[in-house]
């Protein structure tokens, strides 16, 4: 596989993880602005759904496919994974502080493609 393929997961990983970030952070305050209510669909289950379903695609093939195959660092892996169990953490009903687990969780997720990407660029 080419790097040029190899960044661009990691840009799509980036982009969707950012997305996710701001749609757990930013969505509440959207809703509770009486104004915008017509912006519900973004509060749907679904959403939630494909954006996890395509982070979690992107990061586990761009990042096992990076481990494996240009840098043999397993760190960014091993990042992404803790950014998903926080984030999973903050789906969870009980969780206090859900939003905020789950935006830190769409950072963290963040940043293992950034460190990903610049291991890449390395070589």
């Amino acid at each position: 596989m080419k790097n040029s393929i190899k960044e661009k997961l990691d840009l799509l990983g980036m982009s969707v993880s950012l997305l996710c970030a701001l749609h757990c952070a930013v969505v509440p305050i959207i809703l509770t602005i009486g104004v915008f209510q017509k912006f519900e669909w973004l509060d749907s289950p679904l959403l939630e759904v494909i954006f996890i379903i395509t982070s979690l695609a992107v990061a586990g093939y761009s990042l096992t496919r990076s481990y494996l195959k240009v840098h043999n660092s397993i760190v960014p892996l091993v990042i992404a994974i803790i950014g998903f169990l926080i984030f999973f953490t903050g789906l969870y009903d009980g969780a206090q502080y859900h939003i905020i687990l789950r935006s830190i969780g769409g950072i963290i997720v963040l940043l293992s493609h950034l460190l990903n990407f610049r291991m890449l660029h390395q070589r």
